[in-house]
């Protein structure tokens, strides 16, 4: 084997892994994922505002994540959502909100995920002070699907992401037919429809009551995204 200063190479690369810090492999983990003068920056900015506490329950890849979800609410104001299979047990996905200079109910706010199909298994906020922000609060929850399934994150974070910031703003009704984004891989707006067609059957006295008419479609998935490509087949502009 290949040899330096009498150390095999294999086991001089070992050494040089284990005195690595956290700090060095995110700072590495960063010039992957960004420009280099760019890396740098966010290097120097987050070093200085991550505790101890964070570097030693977060992986660096989540860690890179968590910049990138940080830099777009600076930049925009607006809520960020990340979904990840990183959470450190097999069992969960990572959800994680981004919130700016804004308090969050957990009592207001776990009916909503609950809503979407999600059951919740723990919750963990953590605050940081970014001098060009002001206070930013992370909510990490691991969550699993009601089948108790982790999520197949690369599918449903493009649907549930956005659901989910407009449901916190309070810009879409949070009901159980939102469960329908998951079991039905529909969008909110798709689900937002379905919910049209429920008021209407509410009015015109086809059920009992709202509530069996959300449930049955909760309850057949299958039948509701059916619903969905009827509406969508009838009244393309396309095709009439």
């Amino acid at each position: 084997p290949l040899r330096y200063g009498g150390i095999r190479l294999d086991q001089r690369q070992q050494v040089t892994g284990l005195l690595r810090t956290w700090d060095d492999r995110f700072r590495e983990a960063l010039r992957e994922h960004f420009p280099r003068d760019q890396a740098a920056v966010l290097a120097d900015r987050y070093l200085a505002v991550l505790s101890a506490q964070y570097k030693t329950a977060t992986e660096v890849p989540a860690a890179v994540r968590d910049v990138r979800c940080l830099e777009a609410l600076v930049a925009t104001r607006l809520p960020q959502v990340d979904l990840s299979n990183d959470a450190g047990d097999p069992r969960f996905t990572a959800l994680r909100l981004y919130l700016l200079e804004e308090e969050l109910v957990l009592s207001d706010f776990l009916p909503v995920l609950e809503n979407l199909g999600l059951k919740v298994f723990s919750a963990d906020p953590l605050d940081l002070v970014l001098p060009q922000a002001g206070r930013v609060r992370m909510h990490t929850f691991l969550v699993h699907d009601r089948a108790g399934q982790r999520l197949a994150v690369e599918a449903v974070a493009p649907l549930l992401a956005p659901a989910l910031v407009l449901l916190h703003a309070g810009r879409i009704d949070n009901d159980p037919l939102n469960a329908l984004i998951l079991s039905a891989d529909l969008s909110w707006r798709q689900v937002d429809l379905l919910r049209t067609y429920v008021n209407h059957g509410v009015q015109i006295g086809t059920a009992a009551s709202r509530a069996a008419l959300l449930q049955a479609l909760v309850h057949a998935p299958d039948t509701a995204r059916l619903l969905w490509q009827y509406f969508a087949e009838k009244f393309d502009p396309l095709k009439m």
